[in-house]
Protein backbone atom coordinates (compact mmCIF):
# COMPACT_ATOMS: atom_id res chain seq x y z
CA UNK A 1 0.00 0.00 0.00
CA UNK A 2 3.08 2.74 0.45
CA UNK A 3 5.26 2.37 -2.32
CA UNK A 4 1.39 3.19 -4.75
CA UNK A 5 0.76 5.87 -1.79
CA UNK A 6 4.24 6.91 -1.99
CA UNK A 7 3.94 7.08 -6.28
CA UNK A 8 0.33 8.69 -6.48
CA UNK A 9 0.98 11.43 -4.64
CA UNK A 10 4.61 11.82 -6.53
CA UNK A 11 3.31 11.91 -10.11
CA UNK A 12 0.16 14.60 -8.33
CA UNK A 13 3.29 16.31 -7.87
CA UNK A 14 5.30 16.53 -10.07
CA UNK A 15 2.35 16.86 -12.64
CA UNK A 16 0.42 19.42 -10.56
CA UNK A 17 1.31 22.59 -8.53
CA UNK A 18 0.87 22.06 -5.24
CA UNK A 19 0.48 24.25 -2.69
CA UNK A 20 1.43 23.05 0.58
CA UNK A 21 0.49 26.40 2.32
CA UNK A 22 -3.18 25.53 1.23
CA UNK A 23 -3.45 22.11 2.28
CA UNK A 24 -2.21 22.42 5.35
CA UNK A 25 -4.86 25.14 5.83
CA UNK A 26 -7.18 22.63 4.48
CA UNK A 27 -6.39 19.87 6.80
CA UNK A 28 -6.23 22.46 9.51
CA UNK A 29 -9.97 23.59 8.67
CA UNK A 30 -11.09 19.91 8.42
CA UNK A 31 -9.71 18.80 11.30
CA UNK A 32 -6.79 15.70 9.56
CA UNK A 33 -3.47 15.01 9.57
CA UNK A 34 -1.28 17.52 7.61
CA UNK A 35 -0.10 14.96 4.54
CA UNK A 36 3.14 16.81 4.07
CA UNK A 37 4.57 15.23 7.28
CA UNK A 38 3.64 12.03 5.87
CA UNK A 39 5.21 12.25 2.78
CA UNK A 40 8.59 14.40 4.12
CA UNK A 41 8.92 10.65 6.14
CA UNK A 42 10.27 9.00 2.97
CA UNK A 43 13.35 11.33 2.05
CA UNK A 44 14.76 8.63 -0.22
CA UNK A 45 11.75 8.82 -2.58
CA UNK A 46 11.29 12.36 -2.54
CA UNK A 47 14.06 15.16 -3.82
CA UNK A 48 15.16 17.19 -0.88
CA UNK A 49 13.61 20.03 -2.47
CA UNK A 50 10.63 18.63 -2.71
CA UNK A 51 10.46 17.47 0.75
CA UNK A 52 11.10 21.51 1.85
CA UNK A 53 8.41 22.03 0.25
CA UNK A 54 6.31 20.30 2.70
CA UNK A 55 7.19 21.95 5.55
CA UNK A 56 6.98 19.08 7.61
CA UNK A 57 6.59 19.15 11.50
CA UNK A 58 9.74 16.52 12.47
CA UNK A 59 8.02 15.33 15.36
CA UNK A 60 5.12 14.12 13.20
CA UNK A 61 7.54 12.72 10.41
CA UNK A 62 9.60 10.87 12.55
CA UNK A 63 6.13 9.59 14.13
CA UNK A 64 4.76 8.41 10.43
CA UNK A 65 8.38 7.21 9.92
CA UNK A 66 7.78 4.76 13.04
CA UNK A 67 4.09 3.87 12.22
CA UNK A 68 4.53 1.69 8.95
CA UNK A 69 8.08 0.29 10.32
CA UNK A 70 5.78 -0.75 13.58
CA UNK A 71 3.03 -2.02 11.19
CA UNK A 72 5.38 -4.23 9.33
CA UNK A 73 6.05 -5.57 13.12
CA UNK A 74 2.90 -5.96 14.16
CA UNK A 75 1.34 -8.39 11.23
CA UNK A 76 -2.31 -8.33 11.12
CA UNK A 77 -4.22 -7.85 13.98
CA UNK A 78 -7.93 -7.77 14.55
CA UNK A 79 -10.38 -4.80 14.83
CA UNK A 80 -10.99 -5.13 18.25
CA UNK A 81 -7.70 -5.25 19.44
CA UNK A 82 -6.93 -1.70 17.12
CA UNK A 83 -9.86 -0.22 18.10
CA UNK A 84 -8.96 -1.03 22.16
CA UNK A 85 -5.60 0.16 21.29
CA UNK A 86 -6.64 3.46 19.50
CA UNK A 87 -9.13 4.19 22.89
CA UNK A 88 -5.80 3.51 25.27
CA UNK A 89 -3.87 5.80 23.74
CA UNK A 90 -6.70 8.47 23.41
CA UNK A 91 -7.19 8.21 27.26
CA UNK A 92 -10.77 6.86 26.82
CA UNK A 93 -10.65 3.45 26.80
CA UNK A 94 -14.08 2.68 28.87
CA UNK A 95 -15.42 5.56 27.26
CA UNK A 96 -14.66 4.80 23.44
CA UNK A 97 -15.65 1.17 24.42
CA UNK A 98 -19.25 1.76 25.73
CA UNK A 99 -19.77 4.44 22.92
CA UNK A 100 -19.19 1.20 20.75
CA UNK A 101 -21.20 -1.21 22.35
CA UNK A 102 -24.20 0.99 22.77
CA UNK A 103 -23.42 2.27 18.12
CA UNK A 104 -24.63 -1.70 17.90
CA UNK A 105 -28.26 -1.48 17.18
CA UNK A 106 -30.13 -4.53 15.91
CA UNK A 107 -29.84 -3.37 11.75
CA UNK A 108 -26.02 -3.59 12.14
CA UNK A 109 -25.48 -6.72 13.76
CA UNK A 110 -28.14 -7.84 11.18
CA UNK A 111 -26.30 -6.15 8.46
CA UNK A 112 -22.67 -8.16 10.31
CA UNK A 113 -24.06 -11.23 10.31
CA UNK A 114 -26.22 -10.81 7.10
CA UNK A 115 -29.50 -11.51 8.67
CA UNK A 116 -32.85 -10.94 7.28
CA UNK A 117 -34.31 -7.47 8.03
CA UNK A 118 -37.36 -8.71 10.06
CA UNK A 119 -38.21 -11.40 12.55
CA UNK A 120 -35.33 -14.33 13.57
CA UNK A 121 -34.84 -12.24 17.11
CA UNK A 122 -33.29 -15.60 18.48
CA UNK A 123 -30.60 -15.61 15.58
CA UNK A 124 -30.06 -11.71 16.00
CA UNK A 125 -29.36 -12.47 20.20
CA UNK A 126 -27.24 -15.08 19.03
CA UNK A 127 -25.70 -12.97 16.74
CA UNK A 128 -24.90 -10.39 19.43
CA UNK A 129 -23.36 -13.15 21.89
CA UNK A 130 -21.13 -14.22 18.99
CA UNK A 131 -19.85 -10.99 18.61
CA UNK A 132 -19.34 -9.50 22.16
CA UNK A 133 -17.76 -13.23 22.74
CA UNK A 134 -15.38 -12.76 19.77
CA UNK A 135 -14.30 -9.35 20.58
CA UNK A 136 -13.74 -10.39 24.26
CA UNK A 137 -11.13 -13.20 22.76
CA UNK A 138 -9.64 -11.24 20.38
CA UNK A 139 -9.12 -8.27 22.93
CA UNK A 140 -7.06 -10.42 25.00
CA UNK A 141 -3.89 -10.28 22.01
CA UNK A 142 -4.48 -6.31 23.22
CA UNK A 143 -3.77 -6.89 26.82
CA UNK A 144 -0.09 -8.56 25.89
CA UNK A 145 0.83 -7.16 22.90
CA UNK A 146 2.90 -3.80 23.36
CA UNK A 147 3.72 -3.55 19.43
CA UNK A 148 0.56 -3.33 19.62
CA UNK A 149 0.33 -0.49 22.06
CA UNK A 150 3.26 1.25 21.03
CA UNK A 151 1.69 1.54 17.19
CA UNK A 152 -1.43 3.30 18.72
CA UNK A 153 0.11 5.80 20.19
CA UNK A 154 2.75 6.37 17.55
CA UNK A 155 -0.33 7.35 15.40
CA UNK A 156 -1.80 9.61 17.87
CA UNK A 157 1.48 11.26 17.64
CA UNK A 158 1.69 11.71 13.84
CA UNK A 159 -1.92 12.50 13.86
CA UNK A 160 -1.22 15.44 16.45
CA UNK A 161 0.57 17.76 13.83
CA UNK A 162 -2.55 18.86 12.07
CA UNK A 163 -2.50 22.35 14.09
CA UNK A 164 1.01 22.52 14.36
CA UNK A 165 3.17 25.56 12.39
Amino acid sequence: QLPKLLTDAAIVIQNEKVNFAELRNLSNRWDLPYPGNLLAAFPEFFPSDVIAGFQSDTKCTDAFRQVFEIRGRLGDQENASLSLGRFESQGHIVSGVLKYICSLSPDKIRHLYHLPSHGAWGRVAMAYLNWCWTRAWNARAWWRNSILREYTHTIETAESGKDSQ
